[in-house]
């Protein structure tokens, strides 16, 4: 149900973009255009490939930390001294590849929306897809959700993600959702309020 999409790539050069069925259902063909557009604007930018990569491999730590942190619930205390020695090392290992994912640059989000826009000439059903988006389904749990940086929006919105500033730009995979649109209205020559009517 919810409404986001995604785009990976692997180390032989093939990309998918994957578009959830909240997102077909919801938007007008010319906003899933858009959408789709913008995701290959990852593919086409060079970015995608190094944006899968650190997902997959932080992915993989968070998942291993949970699935130990659940082992430790369920034996109540019964475990041996290497168990809490080996979910110490998994954590370290996965506080660190969320620090390398978090150090994608917001700006690839601002380079793929310009490329929707060339590819589509049309920054008005992007900036719609985004307002919308953003306003109603995107918070659905989705799974994955962990790997923030593939998505067009974040699934998990945290407030960082509507933030300027150093640590927003440091620890926040996208930028803020109206400066976006706003980039995307200028382009179009338009202002929120018309985007609203």
């Amino acid at each position: 149900a919810s409404m986001n999409a995604f785009a990976l790539e692997d180390f032989n050069g093939r990309a998918v973009i994957g578009v959830t069925e909240g997102l077909l259902l919801r938007l007008s063909r010319a906003q899933i255009q858009a959408v789709v557009a913008h995701e290959a604007g990852h593919i086409i930018s060079g970015d995608c490939l190094s944006t899968t990569v650190t997902c997959s491999i932080a992915e993989t730590y968070e998942e291993a930390l949970a699935r130990m942190k659940s082992g430790l619930d369920i034996s109540e205390g019964r475990t041996i001294v290497i168990f809490p020695l080996i979910c110490i090392r998994i954590g370290f290992m996965s506080l660190r590849s969320r620090l390398a994912r978090l150090f994608v640059s917001r700006q690839r989000e601002y380079r793929a929306d310009a490329i929707s826009v060339r590819l589509t000439r049309d920054p008005i059903s992007l900036a719609e897809a985004l307002k919308l988006i953003s306003r109603n389904y995107h918070r659905v749990y989705v799974q994955g959700e962990r790997m923030e940086s593939i998505f067009i929006l974040n699934p998990l919105l945290e407030r960082l993600d509507e933030s300027e500033g150093l640590l927003a730009e440091m620890f926040s995979t996208h930028p803020p959702i109206a400066k976006r649109i706003k980039v995307l209205l200028d382009m179009a020559h338009l202002d929120e309020k018309s985007l609203e009517e």
